[in-house]
């Protein structure tokens, strides 16, 4: 997906806003379990409220990242061996 502005946030399956993101503008492969929802400010995405949390005590911060981008460990590890 091409996100333009970066702000946006996530539904699950049900709907429900899991989750906000800020990323840079770009293209990125996001995980097919959540519907992305990019929105036209970092104003606009305050006034977001998530409904449901990601129970993070299952998962850590990087592994939620991870699966939402859709990515792997690995990937990462690519990613930050082109900077």
């Amino acid at each position: 997906m091409l996100l333009k502005t970066g702000f946006g946030y996530l539904k699950d399956k049900n709907g429900k806003i899991v989750s906000k993101f800020i990323l840079n503008s770009g293209s990125y492969e996001f995980s097919k379990e959540y519907t992305v929802v990019e929105v036209n400010s970092y104003e606009e995405l305050n006034n977001i409220q998530v409904e449901k949390h990601i129970d993070i005590n299952k998962k850590s911060q990087k592994e939620i990242m991870l699966e939402i981008l859709g990515l792997t460990e690995q990937d990462l590890i690519k990613i930050k061996a082109l900077k």
